[in-house]
C-alpha cells in the first residue's frame, strides 16, 4: 500500500509537470505566434546622391535597434525592410511596391523632394504613411494626404537665404540647379527669386542636369560670362564641389552659396580649398548643447564609427515619431491620425510639432561657412 501510494504521488507529480510543461509550451507558442512590426525606408543608396539616402538609412537602422534592444513594441520585434529609389521615378514606383507587399506599417524617407512627388499618391490610396526626414517641396504643403515630415519647407528656407544674401549687399546672383530633383530645386530657385528681387538686386536661374552635363568646366565658364556677384548652388555635394573646384580654376572669385543638399555629404573632402567661405543655409546644428543630441552623436559614432549628417538626425527622428505613434496605437486605431495627434515630441535637435497636414510648425534654421576645412555656425 505504501508502494502504490508513492506511485500515485510520483504520477501526480508527473502530471503537474507535464500541465506545467504544456501550459509554457502554450505560452511560448502565442509569443512567437505575434508577428514582427515591418517598417520601411526609401532612399537614393545608388548614384550621386548617395550621401543623402545612406545617412538617412543610418539614422533609420539605429533608430530601430535601439527600439529592438529595449524589447521591441509591446514584445514585437521592429524589422527593418529597406529599399534603393536611385533617385529614379520608374525605380521609385517598383520599390514601393515592393514595401507596399512586405506589410510595413509605414516608410520612412524618401529623401528627395522630386521621388516624394512621386510616391505621394501611391502611399495615399494605400493609406500608409509616409515620413520623410528631407523633403521640403512646397508643392506637399497643407494637404490632406499620407504624407509627413521632419524638415522645413522650401519656402521658409529659401526665404531666409535670400534674406541673408540681401545685406550682403550683392546685385546679381546666378542660381545654378539640378534639374533631375526638380520638384525641390525649381521651387527653391523661384522662392528664392521672389524674394531676392526688387531695388535693382536680380536673379538668372541656369538649369543642368549633372547625369547628362558635358563639362563642368563648360558650365562655370558660361556662369562666368554673365558676371554675376554672386553664385547659390542647388545640387548635391559631389556636383556643388565640382562647380566650385571649376570656379576656382577660372577665377570666379565670388560669394557662393548652397542649399542643405549640398551639406548632406563629404562636400569639404570633395572641394577642398575650393569650398572655402561657402555659405549653406541649414536645418541642423549638431553642435547645439542639448542632451538627446549628445546622446545620439554618441550612439551614431559607436554604430558607425563616424560623425553623422543632419539626414541621419532626420531620418531618427522620423523612425522614432513613427515609432512612437505605432506604440500609442490601440487595436484598430488609424496610424494617420495617430501620428497627428502628436502634439509635441522630443526631436534630437528641439521639440517639435505637426499641423494639421503633417507639416512641422515653425521648423529651426541656421546658416553654416566653411572656414579653414571647419563648418561654423553664423
Amino acid at each position: 500500500m505504501q508502494f502504490c501510494g508513492r506511485r500515485k504521488d510520483s504520477l501526480r507529480k508527473i502530471g503537474l509537470l507535464v500541465f506545467f510543461l504544456t501550459g509554457f509550451l502554450l505560452l511560448s507558442s502565442c509569443q512567437k505566434s505575434e508577428p514582427p512590426i515591418k517598417v520601411g525606408f526609401l532612399g537614393c543608396l545608388t548614384g550621386r546622391s548617395t550621401d543623402l539616402g545612406v545617412a538617412g538609412r543610418d539614422g533609420f537602422l539605429l533608430s530601430i535597434n535601439e527600439v529592438n534592444a529595449a524589447g521591441g513594441i509591446a514584445g514585437r520585434k521592429i524589422i527593418p525592410v529597406v529599399r534603393d529609389d536611385g533617385l529614379d521615378p520608374e525605380k521609385v514606383k517598383v520599390v514601393l511596391r515592393e514595401l507596399l507587399d512586405e506589410g510595413v506599417s509605414f516608410i520612412v524617407g524618401p529623401m528627395t523632394s522630386q521621388m516624394a512627388m512621386t510616391v505621394v499618391p501611391e502611399v495615399k490610396a494605400a493609406k500608409i504613411p509616409l515620413i520623410s526626414p528631407t523633403v521640403s517641396t512646397n508643392q506637399l504643403i497643407g494637404l490632406d494626404d499620407y504624407f509627413f515630415r521632419v524638415y522645413y519647407a522650401n519656402s521658409q528656407a529659401a526665404k531666409a537665404m535670400a534674406d541673408y544674401v540681401k545685406t550682403s549687399g550683392l546685385k546679381t546672383v546666378v542660381a545654378l540647379y539640378d534639374t533631375r530633383n526638380l520638384a525641390y530645386t525649381e521651387d527653391w530657385v523661384r522662392i528664392f527669386t521672389e524674394r531676392f528681387s526688387g531695388d535693382g538686386r536680380q536673379v538668372e536661374a541656369v538649369p543642368f542636369n549633372a547625369a547628362t552635363v558635358g563639362s563642368f568646366y563648360d558650365l562655370v565658364s558660361l556662369i562666368k560670362d554673365k558676371n554675376p556677384d554672386g553664385l547659390l548652388i542647388l545640387a548635391n555635394s559631389i556636383d556643388t564641389a565640382l562647380v566650385c573646384q571649376q570656379a576656382m580654376k577660372l577665377n570666379l572669385l565670388i560669394p557662393k552659396f548652397a542649399t542643405g543638399w549640398s551639406y548632406s555629404g563629404k562636400l569639404i573632402t570633395y572641394g577642398g580649398k575650393s569650398v572655402e567661405g561657402l555659405v549653406l543655409v541649414q536645418s541642423a546644428d549638431l553642435k547645439k548643447d542639448r542632451p538627446e543630441l549628445q546622446r545620439f552623436l554618441k550612439a551614431f559614432r559607436n554604430g558607425y564609427f563616424v560623425d553623422p549628417t543632419f539626414p541621419a538626425v532626420h531620418a531618427y527622428d522620423a523612425t522614432r515619431l513613427g515609432l512612437h505613434a505605432l506604440e500609442k496605437l490601440g487595436v484598430g486605431g488609424d496610424l494617420k491620425q495617430e501620428l497627428l495627434s502628436i502634439k509635441s515630441f522630443p526631436g534630437i535637435l528641439q521639440d517639435f510639432a505637426l499641423d494639421e497636414y503633417g507639416d512641422v510648425i515653425n521648423p529651426p534654421i541656421y546658416f553654416m561657412k566653411i572656414d579653414e576645412a571647419v563648418f561654423h555656425s553664423l
